[in-house]
């Protein structure tokens, strides 16, 4: 069996919502220049507030179930995740393949991942 590279396990208390939209939260931190290049040539020119782990931490995670120790891990992980799709930019066989063998963590997360990048 091929070794781990992701582990999702320290988001145990998230639902899928909150995992999307902590996959949401995560891709716009780490993509953020890429977004505001593609935004500026939108008609509206407003500059949105870059996001912030501490508002996702805040708003997406219960303090007394997720430690700042796991979310940072949770954290580190999850852009090892983005950068691995992105960067291969996989298709839905290949995320299929990739999640089962190379992600640990509940089915149910794994779901969000592929509703994520659909």
């Amino acid at each position: 069996m091929e070794a781990v590279i992701v582990s999702l396990d320290a988001a145990h208390a998230l639902d899928r919502k909150y995992m999307i939209a902590f996959l949401k939260g995560l891709s716009a931190i780490k993509y953020h220049e890429y977004f505001a290049k593609a935004n500026k040539d939108k008609a509206n020119e407003e500059e949105e507030e870059p996001m912030e782990l501490e508002f996702l931490y805040g708003n997406l995670f219960d303090e007394d179930t997720t430690s700042p120790e796991d979310f940072n891990t949770l954290v580190e992980n999850g852009m090892k995740l983005l950068s691995e799709i992105v960067s291969t930019n996989m298709d839905k066989e290949g995320l299929d393949t990739f999640l089962t063998r190379k992600v640990s963590g509940k089915d149910e997360h794994k779901k969000a991942v592929q509703m994520f990048w659909k």
